[in-house]
């Protein structure tokens, strides 16, 4: 990833941060051949400017034999975006959440134990949010890239 705006070794200590957040200060000096107090520094910066907004840990669902990964996609009409986007938001089965271009739609990445809990979340959500045009679900086989979980 290289983020505009940000000097070469900042997006260097970010990228690595993004790999493995827990890597130590001097790890990452030695790797972007800064000393670890000027590391300190600009992840001191980095943080102070909300670039960085935290550190987390990233669950790899693919380990996880029981869960399924679905990605949905909801349109709405447009009274309705607002009330269907909070209810989405504060959804325990949604993960990552996108409007996306067209008009009301949205995205979601969502991850269940079994076809049955997304079947579940469907369909609650068809019959608990009035003004859906369109409502979709997607399993996802595999992740060949990234990550599906937003850490």
């Amino acid at each position: 990833m290289y983020i505009n705006g940000i000097d070469e070794k900042d997006n260097q200590i970010i990228n690595l941060l993004r790999e493995n957040s827990k890597m130590t200060t001097t790890e990452i000096g030695k790797r972007v051949n800064l000393s670890r107090t000027a590391v300190k520094n600009r992840i001191t910066e980095l943080e102070r400017k909300g670039i960085i907004k935290g550190y987390s840990i990233r669950i790899c669902t693919d380990s996880l034999p029981q869960m399924m990964t679905f990605i949905t996609t909801i349109e709405t009409e447009p009274n309705s975006f607002d009330k269907v986007a909070e209810y989405l938001k504060n959804n325990p089965y949604v993960v990552t959440l996108c409007q996306v271009s067209g008009e009301c739609s949205l995205e979601a990445i969502c991850v269940a134990e079994s076809i049955e809990e997304m079947r579940y979340f469907a369909k609650k959500l068809r019959n608990e949010n009035i003004g859906l045009r369109r409502l979709s679900a997607v399993n996802v086989w595999e992740v060949m890239k990234g990550s599906v979980l937003p850490y």
